[in-house]
C-alpha cells in the first residue's frame, strides 16, 4: 500500500509515493501536455492529493547500463525505486 508524498509538489509527469514501510518510489508519467490532452490532468489532480492511498501497477526502470545500450549519451543515473506505470487507482477502485 503506498501513499502519495506531497513533496514532489504538483503532478507534472512525476509523482513519488512512499510505501507504509517508509521506502519512496517515483512514479514516471506523461508530461503535462499529454495529460491535458488526454484529460487525465483535473481527474489526476483531484484523486491524488496528499496522503490519498493509491495502488501502482507497472514496470520497474531499466538500470542506466540498458538505457545507455540504446542511448549512449544518457546524461544522468536512474533512481532504481522508478516505476513506469501501466495502472494506478486509488484504494477502494474510485478512480483510475
Amino acid at each position: 500500500m503506498t501513499r502519495y508524498d506531497q513533496s514532489c509538489g504538483p503532478i507534472q509527469g512525476r509523482i513519488v509515493l512512499r510505501l507504509d514501510d517508509g521506502t519512496t518510489y517515483t512514479v514516471e508519467s506523461n508530461g503535462l501536455n499529454a495529460l491535458t490532452r488526454d484529460r487525465v490532468l483535473e481527474p489526476a489532480k483531484a484523486a491524488v492529493v496528499f496522503g490519498a492511498r493509491v495502488a501502482v501497477t507497472g514496470n520497474p526502470i531499466r538500470s542506466t547500463a540498458q538505457i545507455r545500450e540504446h542511448f549512449p549519451d544518457y546524461p544522468t543515473e536512474v533512481n532504481p525505486n522508478t516505476v513506469d506505470p501501466r495502472l494506478m487507482h486509488g484504494v477502494g477502485n474510485s478512480w483510475s
